[in-house]
């Protein structure tokens, strides 16, 4: 009987010691790692519209244009203008997904880093058991995959605005084209 106690408690005092495996987390951190990589890339390189273009446009115009602007030539070039502004609050939140991949990046790596040395406590202090290794599996996950979704939705209002400059061009080259530049 003594035995059989005896049996029992090394083998539960056994199991306690021996870290658990988090290979199969540390394959997701590490895809993760590699997918949040290449939408930072391609969101630090995405292009963007110039405001020196929309304003040396709006310039010459202003500069060189005689006479009395009619109302619907004046509301387009205010429409034209703020663009200027919506691409200013684009470079913002690039800027600022920028900065939050970083963190995101950082993050994932060193949850990875503790979990392939079989770390007790991560960079955080917080002890790596099973249940906090979960908790914070699942939230670098999810952080990573809100923060790919905000990623695509940047892009797609970067190209609204491509396109609304697209649509606005035709006439805006027409006026530069047209209205002759003024010797001062």
């Amino acid at each position: 009987m003594a035995f059989v106690v005896l049996s029992i408690l090394m083998t539960g005092l056994a199991s306690c010691t021996q870290p658990a495996d988090y290979s199969s987390e540390i394959r997701v951190l590490d895809s993760l790692h590699q997918v949040v990589k290449a939408e930072y890339e391609d969101l630090d390189h995405f292009p963007r519209p110039e405001n020196d273009t929309i304003q040396a446009h709006l310039k010459y115009v202003m500069d060189n244009f005689v006479g009395q602007m009619k109302a619907d030539m004046a509301l387009k070039l205010s429409e034209y203008s703020l663009n200027r502004q919506i691409n200013e609050q684009l470079r913002i939140q690039r800027d600022t997904l920028l900065k939050q991949g970083d963190v995101i990046t950082s993050r994932c790596m060193m949850l990875k880093q503790a979990l392939t040395e079989k770390a007790t406590h991560d960079a955080d202090h917080n002890e790596l058991n099973p249940e906090y290794t979960g908790n914070a599996f699942a939230n670098e996950k999810k952080l990573a995959g809100d923060w790919i979704g905000k990623s695509k939705n940047w892009k797609n209002a970067v190209n609204d605005l491509h396109n609304k400059i697209d649509k606005q061009m035709p006439v805006i080259q027409h006026w530069l084209d047209s209205i002759p530049q003024r010797t001062k």
